[in-house]
């Protein structure tokens, strides 16, 4: 039995899931500014926001 735990804060969770969707949020940023030519910073802003989620989600499900 071991007695090592991890302990992560919701901060910290946060930036892990950022950094492991980074691909996603890149891919989100070009994808939503394209689409988006009236607003391109709302457009790449909302990308990248669920390109990262997105990608979070896809590698932590079917990883």
């Amino acid at each position: 039995m071991s007695d090592i735990s991890l302990n992560f804060s919701p901060l910290e969770l946060l930036l892990i899931a950022i950094v492991i969707g980074l691909p996603g949020a890149l891919a989100g940023l070009i994808i939503g500014a394209i689409l988006l030519r009236r607003r391109p910073m709302l457009g790449a802003l909302a990308g990248a926001v669920l390109g990262d989620a997105g990608w979070t989600a896809m590698l932590l499900l079917w990883g």
